[in-house]
């Protein structure tokens, strides 16, 4: 195989091969996510900045917290049970994390904001939680989406009208066309978070290779937290 040797990246042996699995595809989308966040906000910007993130205890979802976090940005967390939200209040501490199986969790978000605004929501899930999120972003705000589970059905592009709501998707194909300085900075960053917060890059299980369709079914079953890998024989 020939590649181009800027498209390598040399991983330290610090860094464990589970985590150097997933430390690239899960930095560079949480990078494009942020930056789309950002251009979704008002010019000028004023502080302090809030987003709402929804499947926040996934992969992306956490390396989305810590990003965010470290660029100063204030992040209130959504999970969908109460037993994933003391999980990742447990594993990762700070930011406020509510389930979306509480009745009120819109209420919960509003008084986490203290009063300053919510123009940007970043949805994993599609479907009704984009409906849900346009109920709690003010007025003029952005929902990003990256993503969809199979089960949910389409979005009520109504929700979106009584707060004039954006509602734009993101692809990390995008990535591709950023210059090759932009993309060795995700390359840092990919590296400086493996290395300073290995906790984020949570593992759910490794599978032999030939047991790859038990892997897929852990992929998509219910409660799953951290990535499913694959190991090569070779």
């Amino acid at each position: 195989m020939v590649v181009r040797y800027k498209s390598l990246l040399a991983v330290p042996k610090e860094i464990s091969d589970q985590i150097a699995a997933q430390m690239l595809i899960n930095t560079i989308t949480a990078s494009v996510l942020i930056k789309a966040g950002h251009n979704s906000l008002e010019t000028p910007i004023t502080l302090p900045v809030y987003i709402l993130q929804n499947a926040a205890a996934s992969g992306v979802g956490r390396l989305l917290t810590q990003v965010a976090l470290d660029r100063g940005v204030r992040p209130i967390r959504l999970v969908r049970s109460h037993q994933s939200a003391e999980k990742l209040q447990s594993a990762l501490p700070g930011p406020p994390v509510y389930s979306t199986s509480d009745s009120n969790w819109k209420e919960q978000v509003r008084e986490a904001l203290g009063g300053y605004k919510l123009e940007v929501a970043f949805d994993a899930i599609g479907g009704k939680a984009i409906d849900d999120l346009a109920e709690v972003v003010d007025d003029g705000g952005t929902i990003i989406n990256f993503g969809s589970l199979d089960t949910n059905m389409g979005t009520n592009i109504y929700s979106l009208i009584p707060n004039n709501v954006a509602l734009k998707s993101v692809s990390i194909m995008s990535w591709f066309r950023l210059t090759q300085d932009e993309k060795q900075k995700d390359f840092e960053l990919a590296l400086s978070l493996a290395k300073n917060h290995p906790e984020l890059f949570e593992v759910a299980h490794e599978y032999e290779f030939v047991d790859f369709q038990k892997a897929i079914q852990h992929v998509s079953s219910p409660g799953k937290t951290g990535i499913v890998l694959l190991k090569s024989p070779i």
